[in-house]
């Protein structure tokens, strides 16, 4: 498996990008890949709990990992 994870890409952004640069290596990954369009992060999904959720499946309930910048 091969996890891309671009900090603030959203999948409006990756579809513009690959319609744009239709040869482009990220253009071929998305031909060759699975593209999960409806995947989403739990509350919250901001920075470290985002990506242990998309690497473990667990939330920060679960997890315990949880981010607070105040």
């Amino acid at each position: 498996m091969l996890l891309i994870s671009v900090d603030g890409l959203h999948q409006q952004d990756l579809t513009w990008y690959v319609h744009n640069y239709p040869s482009s290596t990220l253009a071929a990954l998305v031909r060759t890949g699975v593209d999960y369009r409806n995947a989403m992060t739990p509350v919250p999904s901001d920075s470290s709990p985002g990506m242990v959720a998309q690497m473990t499946g667990g939330n920060p309930g679960v997890t315990g990992i949880y981010y607070d910048d105040t």
